[in-house]
């Protein structure tokens, strides 16, 4: 999951030019959420917007990525 995860952020940085990625799962998901830390998102909020449970939002934005993420490849 995160060699697909990477090889996603990277095309969409690398080459649709992205300035920022944001995900969301569900709050109860902890693999999700340690999947979206190890690969460089941040946690941005959680909702109770979901159909049937609260939504995590991450974030990540191009330098974020370049920064940090490049040792997640």
């Amino acid at each position: 999951a995160t060699e697909a995860l990477v090889a996603a952020v990277a095309y969409g940085f690398e080459t649709l030019a992205l300035e920022r990625l944001v995900a969301v799962v569900d709050a109860p998901n902890q693999a999700s959420h340690r999947l979206m830390v190890r690969v460089g998102f941040t946690l941005t909020g959680t909702t109770a917007t979901g159909p049937c449970y609260p939504l995590r939002t991450y974030r990540l934005t191009r330098a974020g990525f370049a920064a940090g993420g490049a040792a997640a490849r």
